[in-house]
């Protein structure tokens, strides 16, 4: 029988941003295990002509319920965080991006996590309650006056 640890299996990375993230996760790990999260972190890169982009996704499932949260961190500090589920009789998508506040630290972003986790939302409506979580540490830019 393997060893049970009691902390989640996580890649490393190479950019201070991403590796704090990483690092706040690991801290957390052993309560994110026991809340009856499904919990997954992978190290990706995308591939474009001026060069390559690491980023995480973090993907996030409430026991065996069809409801996703999913949270995708680019070392450039952006972030989009996405709810969705499918099932035959309902299916809605929400998402939410924007540009990681400068002064947000790795535990800001571990709580606002647990915060979204906390919510076991399983409704387009619920969802949407998303964006006051994370409308507090992403920048979304200007925007046009009514």
């Amino acid at each position: 029988m393997p060893k049970r640890t009691k902390h989640l299996d996580l890649p490393r990375s190479d950019s201070p941003l991403l590796a704090d993230v990483l690092e706040s996760i690991r801290r957390r790990s052993k309560s994110i295990k026991h809340g009856g999260w499904r919990f997954q972190v992978d190290r990706v890169f995308e591939e474009y002509s001026d060069g390559r982009v690491e980023k995480l996704e973090i993907r996030i499932q409430y026991q065996e319920l069809p409801v996703h949260l999913d949270i995708d961190v680019w070392d450039d500090r952006w972030v989009l965080v996405s709810a969705y589920k499918r099932t035959e009789m309902e299916k809605w998508h929400w998402e939410f991006q924007g540009r990681l506040m400068p002064d947000v630290e790795d535990l800001e972003f571990m709580r606002l996590i647990e915060m979204s986790q906390g919510f076991q939302f399983t409704d387009q409506g619920r969802a949407d309650l998303l964006e006051s979580i994370w409308g507090q540490i992403l920048g979304r830019g200007p925007r046009p006056v009514d």
